[in-house]
């Protein structure tokens, strides 16, 4: 009977020790797992950082990018370049007001504005002459005077016409000092001070801005004010 027991006992001992093995290795695996998940979880928290880390960089280069080009294209906007207006009435097939880019001749004002018409009589006109802001350029019928008149509401008023006589306006603009020594009392001196005088400040905005140059008083102004144009 002793030894009965003692066998019982001793199998009960086992299956006790053996269950508690096993619960303690459970417990191991368990906690080799926990672990191994804790490292995969900071492994992925870290390539996941990386990766937000990377698209955020990358969205900020392409704002970058963007904003560096918006900046481009609005410098290239606002280099603009110089506009005139213009006026050109008489034998064209569009008389009106125009917008010039500045350097433009009378020929592009006249094929802005439909070209000349049939009855156009352009063989006084300078078309090679460069515009100038507020001008009026009166294109002549065949058989009638070239000259303009005078008009009270623009001050440069001209027929442009090619100043190869005496009797038409010579454009104080655009003539070499040849033609300017036709004026009378202007001389080689006085032509050259002209020629650097508009080289310097530009073209003469009206006919009245000559007496400016030195050695061009009232009394030769009054001889070469109705025989002059700008």
């Amino acid at each position: 009977m002793r030894r009965k027991e003692k066998i019982i006992g001793a199998v009960i001992i086992a299956v006790i020790a053996a269950v508690c093995i096993t619960v303690g290795y459970i417990n191991s695996s368990s906690k080799k797992i926990s672990q191994k998940d804790v490292e995969a979880m900071f492994i992925d928290d870290g390539k996941g950082s990386s990766e937000s880390t990377d698209a955020f960089s990358e969205k900020s280069s392409t704002s970058n990018k963007k904003s560096a080009g918006n900046d481009g294209s609005n410098k290239n906007t606002g280099a603009a370049s110089g506009v005139i207006n213009v006026e050109i009435k008489g034998e064209v097939k569009n008389p009106d007001v125009y917008k010039m880019d500045s350097g433009s001749i009378v020929n592009d004002l006249i094929q802005k504005s439909g070209g000349a018409n049939n009855d156009a009589d352009l063989s006084s006109i300078n078309r090679a002459a460069k515009l100038c802001d507020n001008q009026c350029i009166v294109i002549p019928k065949k058989g009638e005077k070239s000259l303009a008149k005078p008009n009270n509401t623009i001050n440069n008023t001209s027929s442009v016409l090619s100043g190869n006589t005496q009797s038409e306006l010579i454009n104080i603009n655009t003539a070499d000092k040849e033609t300017l020594k036709k004026l009378s009392g202007i001389g080689d001196g006085r032509a050259q001070k002209i020629i650097d005088y508009r080289t310097e400040h530009g073209d003469f905005k009206n006919i009245d801005e000559i007496r400016n140059i030195s050695g061009i008083g009232e009394a030769i102004y009054n001889n070469i004010k109705n025989k002059i144009t700008v």
